[in-house]
């Protein structure tokens, strides 16, 4: 009767363990398959529930592994930073646990990363090349045929012309008097003679004469007053 007992026991024991590895190795089957369609928050949950049966299951650990480097990668390559891309596939490429098959998976990403990483780049320098280009047609553009770059080019020339004390090319004859004329004030600039007007209001106007030798035709010298009709 105990042998009996015994046995159904050890029977038990066998059929769940069986079932157990069973449900362990078609969680395991379904996470790569989820790795392979890039469902890879599918594959951690599957493979977190092998580990939590097992721990020391170094496959599940490693699949688990790759699956969040991949989903590392794939969210770099969507966002277009390459560079990051190619550092998480690398560091699955280069651990040793795993699947095989996940892993020459990432091999051929990594080279579809890499050529897009090499596009991005040149496409970049070529950028930078074309803006220095435009800047420098636009500068020399706006220094020679804009409004203001003439207008500025005129307004030098003509600084330094009025510096020099020309101004178009004509010298200025402001407050100059070489022998004799006309001021504002009404003095006769004759010489070494100045003769003021008076007032020349009412019926007789009287005229001054600002001391000096003023001599006439003859010789003589005029002083005196004048009388206005």
């Amino acid at each position: 009767m105990k042998k009996k007992i015994l046995s159904i026991l050890l029977l038990c024991t066998l059929v769940l363990s069986g079932c157990g590895f069973t449900e362990s190795g078609q969680l395991m089957s379904t996470a790569r398959k989820s790795i392979e369609n890039g469902e890879y928050d599918k594959a951690m949950s599957n493979l977190s529930k092998v580990l939590d049966e097992d721990e020391a299951n170094t496959e599940a650990r490693g699949m688990y592994y790759q699956a969040l480097k991949l989903q590392k990668a794939t969210k770099c390559e969507n966002r277009k930073d390459y560079e990051q891309a190619i550092i998480e596939l690398q560091d699955l490429i280069n651990d040793n646990s795993g699947s095989a098959k996940v892993k020459s998976q990432a091999e051929d990403m990594l080279e579809k990363v890499k050529e897009e990483y090499t596009r991005q780049k040149k496409a970049v320098i070529t950028r930078k090349e074309n803006a220095k280009k435009s800047a420098e047609e636009n500068k020399n553009k706006y220094a020679s045929g804009s409004t203001y770059g003439s207008n500025y080019n005129r307004y030098k020339k003509r600084t330094k012309k009025v510096e020099a004390g020309t101004e178009d090319g004509t010298e200025r004859e402001s407050n100059r008097n070489p022998g004799g004329g006309i001021n504002q004030g009404g003095t006769i600039n004759n010489g070494s003679n100045n003769i003021s007007r008076g007032n020349t209001s009412g019926a007789g106007a009287t005229g001054q004469t600002v001391p000096g030798n003023t001599s006439g035709a003859a010789g003589g010298s005029i002083s005196g007053g004048q009388t206005g009709n």
